[in-house]
């Protein structure tokens, strides 16, 4: 009694055999959901298997479901998921499946038994129609299971939040509801969805717990060091010289994208606020799970004016950044001083750092790899280079017409007629 059964567990319904003891009834319900699942988890189905599970589906087709006494197909959510699959499984010669299922699903006489149903629903609908994704608000999931469901959907790009940013609440929500779920009150397919939910959830928080604001500014800290293998090719070393330039804001914009996004999986892209008055104002980067706008600036000519411009723009924006309380407490400022005058840089810092809801400035300079005014605006570059070129070769013109012009001068007085 003390000893364990090895029990092995070995369905195939895509056997000869299995297909063969349900060769009578492959067009109920039950047994046809079992192919779609074996569709879906097995390969190497045998071509003369396919035309009997088309045949099957058209007859199952042919019934009015909505009629039939007793808890319709409709209604079971591993079921109507079995029979979705199959529908997917056979799409390509078969169609008009797809609009069938779409049909049966939207009709009026089916009223969803709850909102979980509601939700399986929606699913089913978006995955063979390809309609949009199902609008959800995180406010109105209240069962664990409809939270999970939701969650799982959101994965499978058949339902998006009406606002994006409630996905860390739903996160949340769902680990509470895990942990508070009677595991005898939930159905197999339940429990699996909060199983499964449970588990991305937590390998996603086990990344984010290791990243903090700390973390955050000593990535963009790294940033002068990471910037050594930026391309200014010079000298026999390549045949063909290659030169990034960096010239403006949107060039840093870019490649802080490219650094944050490989760290963040949250990190958004110009985060639009609420307006404060009659202007509305765009963070560079939001990252939610560390309540973290992350604003860029670009220093262009280096100049004590331009310096404080930035200063005053900051603390401007600091404030219509920050009235999205739910989302953002904090600001993180990054600025590019493509001038490398570091002189400023102590000064500016200093001022910025005392602005209630900045929680560090880190500035750089341009890398030396770069080469000189290569940092500057091409529209800028283009102008001065024309206004230097002018005067030196106007210049030696000048000085020596001068002393000509002079005694011209002297001679014309001296020549002319007294009266």
């Amino acid at each position: 009694m003390g000893g364990r059964a090895d029990i092995g567990w070995d369905v195939d319904p895509l056997s000869d055999s299995w297909l063969a003891d349900n060769a009578e009834r492959l067009d109920d319900a039950g047994p046809l959901a079992s192919v779609g699942y074996a569709l879906t988890a097995l390969t190497g189905v045998r071509p003369d298997t396919m035309p009997k599970i088309r045949a099957a589906l058209g007859r199952f087709m042919q019934r009015d479901h909505l009629r039939i006494g007793g808890p319709a197909f409709l209604h079971d959510t591993r079921t109507l998921l079995g029979i979705t699959l199959v529908i997917l499984g056979v799409r390509p010669e078969m169609p008009e499946a797809a609009t069938w299922l779409a049909h049966t699903l939207s009709d009026p006489r089916l009223e969803p038994a709850s909102r979980f149903h509601e939700l399986i629903r929606s699913h089913v609908l978006t995955a063979v129609t390809g309609q949009p994704a199902e609008l959800v608000r995180a406010d109105t999931l209240i069962e664990p299971a409809d939270l999970a469901l939701a969650y799982w959907m959101i994965g499978q790009n058949t339902a998006r939040l009406v606002d994006p940013m409630d996905h860390r609440i739903l996160s949340q929500r769902v680990m509470r509801a895990v942990m508070q779920a009677d595991p005898a009150e939930l159905t197999i397919p339940q429990a699996a969805l909060l199983a499964s939910a449970a588990n991305a959830i937590t390998n996603v928080s086990i990344d984010q717990v290791l990243l903090s604001r700390t973390h955050l500014s000593l990535l963009l800290r790294r940033f002068p060091a990471a910037m050594r293998r930026w391309r200014w090719d010079s000298g026999d070393r390549v045949r063909e010289h290659i030169h990034w330039p960096i010239t403006s804001e949107r060039e840093i914009q870019d490649i802080l994208w490219l650094v944050l996004r490989s760290v963040f999986d949250d990190v958004i892209d110009e985060d639009t606020n609420p307006k404060v008055g009659h202007a509305s104002t765009r963070a560079d980067f939001g990252i939610p799970s560390l309540r973290l706008l992350v604003e860029v600036k670009y220093v262009y000519e280096g100049t004590t004016a331009e310096f404080k411009k930035i200063e005053q723009e900051v603390m401007i924006d600091s404030v219509a950044y920050l009235q999205r309380a739910t989302l953002y407490d904090q600001i993180v400022v990054f600025i590019y001083d493509s001038t490398a005058s570091v002189e400023h840089h102590e000064l500016t810092r200093d001022a910025l750092i005392k602005v209630p809801g900045i929680a560090d400035v880190i500035i750089v300079s341009r890398p030396g790899v770069l080469a000189q005014g290569s940092s500057k605006p091409k529209a800028k570059k283009a102008n001065a280079t024309a206004a230097k070129a002018a005067p030196a070769k106007m210049a030696p013109a000048v000085k020596k017409a001068a002393p000509q012009a002079r005694a011209a001068t002297r001679r014309t007085t001296a020549d002319a007629p007294t009266e």
